[in-house]
Formats: C-alpha cells, structure tokens, sequence
C-alpha cells in the first residue's frame, strides 16, 4: 500500500471517527490517572499504570475495528472528497402519435442514472493511474484533515524506528557481552533461567528478556561486592514484578499514543513506581547501606546519557539522575515504610471492573460500522438499460400500431367510420358530435392503453415458446449425430479389421468412411448451431439477471432463461 493509500486512509478515519476514538482514549487514560493519583501507595499506582497500559491497548484494538456502536458522533473538518452520484437524466418514453388516436393523457417518464457528458471522454489507460495519483495528492494538499494525517503518520513511523533502533542496539550489546563469573551470578538467588553477563563497555546495569531474562552490568561491577550484590537484587525485583513486559507494552504502544500527555505521564507513573519498588525490595531493612551504595555508584562511575540503553524490554536503575536522587529521598525520609496490598479480592473486583469500563468505552466511542449501500449501477449496465428502454418502445409502437390497424379494419368491416377521422365543425350539433366522438376517442384509447402490457406479455411469452421449442430439436438432433458418428465409428473399425483378414473389400471401407465423414459434418455444423446458441443464451441469461436486479422482469423469466442455458450445455457435454 502506498503512502498516498496510508494517508487518505488515516485521512477519513480521522475525519469520520477521530472525536469518538479521542473521547475514549481520553475516558480509558483520565479513569486510570484518576485512580493513580487518588492512591497513597506506590504498589497500588504501579499495579493502576500498568494495567492502564493494557487496558487502553485493548481499546484501541477493539475500537478500530468497524463495529455497530451505541453512539456515533460525527464531525467534518474539511471538505471530503465524494464522488458525485451521477445524474439522473429523464428518459421520455413517447407515445406513438397517431392521426386515429388523439390520447391526451401526458407521456410516462423513466429516470435513470446515466454519466454526464463529460465522464463519457476517453480516458488512455495508461494515464488513468497518474490522474488518480494527481487528484489525491491536490485533495491532500487542500485538506487540513489530511495534513494532521501525515503529521501523524510521520511521528508514528519516527516513534517507530525509534522502538527498532533500541531494540537493534540491545542485541548488539547482548551479543558483545560476556557471561559474568560463577562467584558475582551466584550472589545472590535468582529465579530460574536468568542469565548475568558483563557488558564490554560502560553502561548502567538493567535487565531485559522476556523469555530468557537476563541481567547486564558495567565491567567495572563484574566483582563479587556489595554494590553488586545490591544492583542484582534491584534487578531481581524488576524480573519478579513482570516490568520487563509492562515496559514493553507501553513501548509499543507509543507510536499510538503519543499525542496523548496522559499517556506519557501514566508511563512515568509506571516507571517511577516500579523503580522505587524496586529499590525497597533490594534495600530491605539496610536503606542506608544501599542509598550509600547508589550514589557512591554513581559518583564513581559517570555515564553519558545516550549509553542508556533504550530497548522496548528494558528496565534499568540509572534513567535519569534525578530521578534516582528523588528515589533514594523518599527512601531516606520513610526508611521503614510498609507497603499494603490490596487482597486478592479486591484485585478481582478491580479487574472485572476495568474490563466493563473499557468495554462500555470501546461500545460507545471507536470507528462505526458504515450502513451497506447498494452499489451504483456502472456504465455498461445504464447502456444496458437503455438499449431495453429503446427496445421496449418500439415494442409498444408495433403494438400501438397493430391496435390502430386492427380497429380501423374492424371498423371498415362494419362500414362505419372510423372515430379517428377529422370531424368538420359545421354547426352547434356538429360540434357536439366532435365532442362525443373525442370522449369515445379517448376511452378507447385508455382501454387499448391497458391491454398493452398484456399484449406484449403475450407475444414475449410466445416468442421465448417458439426460441425454446428449436433450441430442444437442435439439441435433440446435436445428440442423435453424436451417437450416430460414434456407431459409423465402431463400425468402420470393425470393418477394417475384416479387411485384414480378407472378409470384406477394401471399397465397402471406403463406403463406411465417406459415411462416417458425413456424419462428421453433421455433427460438426450442428455443434456449431449449439454453440453458437449457447453463446446467445449465456448473454441473455447475463442480462435477464440484470434487468431482475433492476425489478425490470419477474424471477420466472430468469428462471427460463437460465433453464435454456443449462439444455443448451447439456448438449455440449
């Protein structure tokens, strides 16, 4: 998909959904830093953070698809670009005027929807994909709706290479790293599968992995110490609370959101928390010990900030430095703080109800499911469509006419006359009679107006009985030579096989294979009768469906249409 595709696509999203996927980012990420902020304990606002992360990733997944939802509100920020339905030229169907029948009554009129003149120029195909590219490349242009879409995209795609980038370094520095000595991986306990390797260059210690976790520190803490000791129980913490794949959650979702100021500060909250969680863990009840330790750590080993490394699964001790003095303050002023869990209870009932919440938003606010429209009829099919009309209106002036012919004819035998003829204003009772004759003219005229579509009912129905009833014997008689060139078949075999042994003679061969060549010719001139009418039946069958789509004829003539087609096949096979 093109990048001209992408935008016009983020395009109409934007302007067609963009209020109601803001207003429920905005509900999801506002109940969740509410919670945050209305909670004292820093185990409570890192369990909100990260499940405001999961929930709002499930938001948006439930509410960019097209659903049926309980509102839609709907907003218009620019001009769009519709196509403009095409308009609907009238079609008069004009009666016959006869000089017999003075009809008064005013002409039907059929509207159809054809093309205007100018979408009728021929357009090379060659050039057709330049002229679409041209025109979606000036409505970008002359749309604010578009312009914020390929804003959007570009801090998307930055955020994204930005998530590839950190993710291509933390291999790199994964694999120049060396495994770290039995004596400083086993000072303490880890859990189960957890690797501790020594990077080759300084950088803060963090760890990462969330299949095989694994702990990376700087070569200068490659030594059994108590800074080492300190820094893997950190590190140890971070594993057993799961923030690698909080962490990673919020990284991938930050091409998403990163519009959103709440969502950046839920991720600080997230990251904050979890790092002063951490830091309690591994301190235990020597804070003063391990807050000296910190920043002896610190002080002795200064690392540049572009050394962090910035993986979508890392979590490190040293994000910033300021953040780390924050830390070991709050640590310092409540060295005896005892964190307060929420029973699993309550965690349950939390749970369940953050899902409804996000369910009712999702419900509520994302992108609509669009009401299905019946596709406008294309070119060929309003062609179509007035061939018929033209071909129904010369039906109705043959019949128009016939029941004028008939009329007079009936009227010659009689030897009246007939009520079509110019009457002569010749006085009061003259005109009278020109009055009487108008009024019988024009009853008669509404009569023979209500038997012509019986009429041509009719004579269409007797038409399809006579088309059927020679499309049968052709298919009877293609049948009868195929069997019949088969039979000269075997019987010629059979005879050659007698003339090698001298039973019959070598002209009653002959005979029996200038007949078996006739049959042939049959057979073959037929087949193409039956295929040519095969071809005929397959486009009238094609435009019986169409003119059933249209309500032009009824189920029961397409059904003998498609009737025809399948004896015509039968045949053939």
């Amino acid at each position: 998909m093109s990048a001209l595709a992408v935008t016009s696509r983020l395009a109409e999203l934007l302007r067609h959904s963009g209020l109601e996927l803001l207003a429920g980012t905005t509900a999801v990420l506002a109940g969740f830093a509410l919670l945050v902020l209305a909670s004292r304990s820093s185990t409570t606002r890192h369990r909100l953070a990260g499940a405001s992360m999961l929930a709002i990733g499930s938001y948006l997944l439930i509410a960019l698809l097209p659903l049926p939802r309980l509102t839609s509100l709907r907003f218009d920020a620019g001009p769009t670009n519709v196509a403009t339905p095409p308009a609907a030229v009238a079609m008069p169907l004009e009666q016959p005027a006869t000089a017999p029948l003075s009809l008064q009554e005013p002409a039907h009129t059929f509207i159809f929807p054809v093309a205007a003149p100018e979408e009728h120029a021929a357009i090379a195909p060659s050039t057709a994909p330049a002229l679409a590219a041209t025109e979606t490349t000036a409505t970008i242009a002359s749309d604010p709706v578009s312009w914020l879409a390929v804003a959007a995209i570009t801090v998307a795609t930055t955020f994204a290479a930005l998530l590839l980038l950190g993710w291509l370094r933390l291999r790199h520095i994964l694999r120049r790293s060396r495994p770290a000595a039995r004596a400083t991986a086993e000072l303490i306990e880890l859990p189960k599968g957890t690797r501790v390797r020594i990077a080759d260059r300084p950088l803060p210690p963090f760890c990462c992995g969330l299949l095989r976790p694994t702990i990376v520190l700087p070569p200068h803490l490659s030594q059994p110490s108590d800074e080492t000791r300190f820094v893997l129980l950190h590190e140890r913490a971070h594993l057993r609370a799961g923030d690698v794949r909080r962490r990673m959650l919020a990284a991938c979702l930050r091409p998403l959101l990163f519009w959103h100021p709440l969502f950046w500060w839920l991720t600080r909250q997230l990251r904050f928390h979890g790092e002063l969680l951490a830091d309690r863990e591994a301190a235990g009840q020597s804070v003063g010990d391990y807050v000296r330790c910190m920043v002896g750590l610190v002080d002795r080993s200064p690392i540049p900030a572009l050394a962090v490394p910035t993986g979508p699964t890392v979590a490190t001790v040293f994000h910033r430095r300021s953040e780390l003095t924050r830390r070991l303050e709050m640590m310092l002023q409540r060295p005896d703080a005892q964190e307060r869990l929420p029973s699993p209870r309550r965690r349950r009932l939390g749970g369940l109800f953050a899902a409804a919440a996000v369910t009712l938003c999702a419900a509520t606010f994302g992108v609509a499911q669009e009401p299905t429209q019946e596709p406008e009829p294309t070119r060929e099919e309003v062609r179509e469509l007035r061939e018929e009309v033209v071909h129904l209106r010369k039906l109705a002036q043959d019949l128009m006419d016939g029941m004028v012919k008939l009329r007079e004819q009936h009227a010659a035998e009689k030897g009246e006359q007939p009520l079509a003829a110019p009457v002569k204003a010749t006085g009061g009772r003259a005109t009278s009679d020109a009055r009487a004759n108008q009024a019988t003219e024009e009853t008669v005229a509404k009569q023979h107006a209500a038997l012509l579509p019986k009429a041509g009912e009719d004579r269409q129905r007797a038409s399809q009985n006579i088309t059927l009833t020679s499309d049968i014997d052709l298919v009877t008689r293609c049948i009868e030579l195929c069997g019949e060139v088969d039979i000269k078949k075997i019987e010629l075999a059979n005879l050659r096989k007698l003339e090698e042994q001298s039973v019959v003679s070598a002209q009653e061969v002959e005979i029996a294979s200038i007949k078996l060549r006739t049959k042939q010719q049959q057979y073959d001139a037929v087949r193409g009768m039956v295929e040519s009418a095969l071809e005929q039946a397959k486009v009238d069958c094609s435009h019986t469906k169409k003119l059933r789509d249209k309500g032009f004829v009824s189920n029961q003539e397409l059904a003998r249409a498609e009737g025809r087609l399948r004896l015509l096949e039968r045949a053939l096979k």
